[in-house]
């Protein structure tokens, strides 16, 4: 295979009648949950468990919102706790707390209104585990963000607003950078693009500390990510045609300036998700209007310039919302919206090059389907995600740290006996 190659593991269509506006979020490594506007342009949370081969089984379906609601967006604020934002009823702004128990079974703890104007495409981030800011395009098209705290049984109170800009033209990217500091993607009055950074203080007032303008030409669909405390990836749509992948800096003097960018000649990113693999490795996925879905992955080297690595086509007519999250070092999910209207879960394993642990599970010769397989890294007894062997007994660790020195432990069962087939010490990883 190919460096990055990503290949589809498993699938789930969990929703037939009407998906939209699907946003997914990680509760561990072997649970999601799935938001999305459904049955009746209802608001519904879902929540699924992932086995050790990747499959989904669906566990709780949650109505959380009634008629109208759109543009949602999730968060995990802590464990147990989840919060959306949404564009409900009257084109309202929304913000509810819910909680998710240890069976993944979901509940309401509080709604709060947070705009009786107006509200387009909420952005919602987690500043702590009790105070939540919201980034969205609000009345007259004026662009809010506004901070709520959430007391001990998570309800909501607003802090503070903050108009950011004026009659803006397309939808924000928010995301947090560092405790105190924010960064902020949109599309300005003259269809420009600017990104901007914000502050947040220890009393949750809103700043804006730098505003720059990147790029003239009219684009949306602004997706930010995280790089490190002063670097960040956004992916957006230049004019509907091309689709861009830039790395800027933030200086001292909170200042954002452009490093690099990866633009493409035919492709648009439209409606995308970037799931971050690693410091330097960025998969994306989305659509374009010439050739359907797509994933591309991305590399930056040590001074944040941008490589595309590959490309793959997605099969069938993908369209409108996708959300993703990596589970586990190697793998990863995506909720698509595929069709018009069915709301499907992919698995997926992506092989890069680097070093790895692998082998094959047999017995008497023959290979061993389904045997578990364990590596521990002994100097510090880190326990790496648990691998279940193939239909031709083979197993493989991505990952793992060149230099140091593993543990294997592999079990199976066999004609009624179970077995504890190997315990193997200071296993060394290859390059691949």
């Amino acid at each position: 295979m190919a460096k990055f190659d990503i290949t589809v593991l498993e699938t789930l269509t969990f929703e037939t009648d009407i998906y939209r506006a699907g946003v997914m979020v990680t509760l561990d490594e072997t649970h999601i949950a799935v938001a999305y506007t459904g049955p009746g342009n209802d608001g519904f949370i879902k929540t699924f468990s992932i086995n050790g081969t990747y499959n989904f089984t669906e566990i709780d379906s949650f109505e959380f919102s009634r008629f109208n609601t759109a543009q949602i967006s999730m968060v995990k604020v802590k464990e147990g706790l989840l919060a959306v934002a949404y564009d409900g009823p009257s084109n309202d702004g929304f913000l509810q707390t819910l909680s998710y128990n240890s069976q993944y079974r979901v509940d309401e703890l509080d709604k709060f209104e947070f705009d009786t104007s107006d509200t387009d495409n909420p952005k919602l981030v987690v500043i702590d585990e009790s105070h939540l800011a919201v980034a969205y395009q609000g009345v007259n098209n004026n662009g809010f963000i506004k901070t709520f705290s959430l007391d001990t049984s998570a309800n909501i109170t607003e802090i503070d607003s903050l108009i950011f800009d004026t009659n803006l033209r397309r939808m924000p990217g928010f995301v947090k950078i560092k405790d105190g500091q924010y960064v902020l993607s949109y599309s300005g009055n003259a269809g420009d693009s600017r990104i901007a950074t914000v502050g947040i203080d220890t009393s949750f007032n809103i700043s804006i500390q730098s505003t720059t303008v990147f790029d003239t030409a009219i684009s949306n669909y602004y997706t930010l990510t995280r790089i490190d405390d002063s670097h960040v990836l956004l992916v957006y749509t230049r004019s509907q045609t091309q689709g861009l992948v830039m790395s800027f800096e933030i200086a001292s003097d909170n200042t954002i300036s452009e490093i690099d960018s990866y633009v493409t000649s035919t492709t648009a990113f439209v409606f995308n998700t970037v799931i971050k693999y690693s410091d330097t490795n960025y998969i994306v996925r989305a659509r374009s209007q010439q050739f359907g879905a797509f994933i591309s992955t991305f590399v930056l080297d040590s001074a944040y310039n941008v490589s595309l690595l590959n490309t793959q086509q997605l099969a069938g007519q993908a369209s409108n919302s996708a959300s993703g999250a990596m589970i586990d070092p190697d793998h990863f999910v995506i909720v698509h919206q595929f069709n018009t209207s069915d709301g499907i879960l992919h698995s997926y394993e992506v092989e890069a090059a680097g070093f790895q642990i692998s082998g094959t599970v047999t017995n008497a010769g023959a290979p061993v389907e389904g045997a578990t397989v364990r590596c521990i890294q002994q100097s510090d007894n880190t326990t790496l995600p648990q691998k279940t062997t193939n239909s031709v007994g083979e197993y493989a660790f991505l990952g793992v740290v060149n230099g140091e020195l593993y543990h294997l432990c592999v079990e199976y069962e066999a004609d009624g006996v179970l077995y504890n087939a190997a315990s193997l010490w200071d296993v060394v990883p290859v390059e691949v």
